[in-house]
């Protein structure tokens, strides 16, 4: 009830879900206050995030159906300016039906409004976070969420993250100034074409990645459709 800030993110977590009506995006309602405490109202969904998904084992086939439908839900916040900023596993929600529902823009930006943080300030999840996040930079673009979207990827086709560190810094220098090391290494099977673009996903510079949250979940599809993966 005290904590500004937190109050300031539940506000504009709001904000922006508010404008974001999709499929694969959790739809927030309303903030509310009870006995001193603020609360969100959203849609309620039952099943379980990605995150736990991975743990308990998944195909690549059955990730890659996930991460087609978050990329349509993330291409949604884009259309709108929203950059998430914090795309993780733990934010992809599964429904028992099977429909992702990117969660959590507690720390989205849009384009058009003032951020919540200063500038130098790291925000988002170290072992996910594109390398102008990690700089400290305030101008992400919705590539960013794309150079995520890729961690995720690499963990699918490999069963590891590419940048592993037990101290903050240096992970984040990681994802700053080194190269990942070829999904192939890891899976000598992976097709080529599935490589290629996980690789560019994870580009440092963000003009080198795909352009779009859509243009991935097309060349996603694609792989489907030739039986690739």
């Amino acid at each position: 009830p005290t904590n500004e800030d937190a109050l300031a993110r539940f506000k504009q977590e709001v904000l922006l879900a508010r404008q974001l009506i999709h499929r694969n995006v959790v739809r927030v309602y309303d903030l509310g206050t009870a006995l001193g405490a603020r609360f969100l109202t959203m849609e309620l969904l039952l099943g379980e995030d990605l995150h736990t998904k991975m743990v308990h084992g998944l195909t690549l086939r059955q990730g890659i159906d996930y991460l087609i439908q978050a990329c349509a839900g993330l291409e949604a916040a884009h259309q709108v300016g929203v950059i998430h900023r914090d795309v993780k596993p733990e934010n992809l929600f599964v429904t028992k039906e099977n429909v992702v529902k990117v969660t959590d823009f507690g720390i989205a930006k849009q384009g058009t409004q003032q951020g919540l943080t200063v500038a130098g300030m790291v925000v988002g999840t170290p072992e996910y976070m594109a390398p102008e996040q990690a700089h400290g930079h305030m101008t992400v673009t919705p590539r960013a969420d794309l150079y995520s979207l890729g961690i995720i990827l690499y963990y699918l086709t490999t069963g590891q993250l590419p940048f592993r560190h037990s101290e903050l810094v240096p992970l984040l220098m990681m994802q700053v100034t080194q190269k990942p090391e070829a999904p192939r290494k890891w899976n000598p099977s992976l097709p080529q074409d599935v490589e290629d673009l996980v690789l560019s996903m994870l580009e440092k510079e963000p003009s080198l990645r795909p352009a779009s949250a859509r243009a991935v979940g097309e060349r996603l599809i694609d792989l489907r459709l030739r039986g690739l993966v």
